[in-house]
């Protein structure tokens, strides 16, 4: 190849230069600025759904404490309870006993002094039936 065929290789392309108009200078200006407010608004709208799942997240974990709150108060409450109904279940029996008791107490007597009667005549009777 001869030099001035390579260094026509190597040039540039040319550029070509059209007549526009003013409408269209001004549309194909609109046209970029709406391009970089929809790549601005893609970058908002990766930025808020982050967001949107980091909030979730905090929600999910806000739940999950306070569940543990109450579950912790709950055995807490749970014990308490087991106290108080021990304890009642003690007065009920002894209650329950001391009634039982006073209910047949003439039946329990009478049978003491049969027993007492009979053993007293027997001895009296010099231990013969």
């Amino acid at each position: 190849m001869s030099p001035p065929a390579r260094a026509a290789s190597i040039a540039p392309e040319p550029e070509f230069i059209m007549p526009v108009s003013e409408q269209g200078a001004a549309l194909q200006f609109f046209v970029e600025a709406m391009k970089a407010n929809t790549k601005t608004l893609e970058g908002v709208l990766a930025t808020t759904t982050a967001m949107q799942r980091d909030m979730q997240d905090v929600r999910e974990r806000v739940i999950r404490i306070e569940a543990n709150r109450i579950d912790r108060r709950v055995e807490g409450l749970e014990g308490r309870v087991d106290v108080l109904e021990r304890a009642s279940d003690k007065r009920e029996g002894a209650t329950g006993a001391a009634q039982w008791l006073l209910k047949n107490l003439p039946n329990i007597a009478t049978i003491i002094v049969s027993i007492v009667l009979v053993s007293f005549l027997i001895l009296k009777a010099g231990g013969r039936p």
